[in-house]
């Protein structure tokens, strides 16, 4: 089945705001990974 211009178009809308959310998904998580490591949060502690 052939997609119309307009789902094709909403498709690349679409695909557009995905790999927008996953850039800023992937700037969050080095944001958080920048605060355990400041913080060294990430070194266990010794017993």
């Amino acid at each position: 089945m052939k997609l119309t211009p307009y789902d094709q178009s909403e498709i690349e809308r679409l695909d557009r705001e995905i790999a927008q959310h996953e850039a800023t998904i992937r700037r969050k998580q080095e944001q958080r990974r920048e605060i355990i490591n400041r913080s060294n949060a990430n070194k266990q502690v010794a017993a």
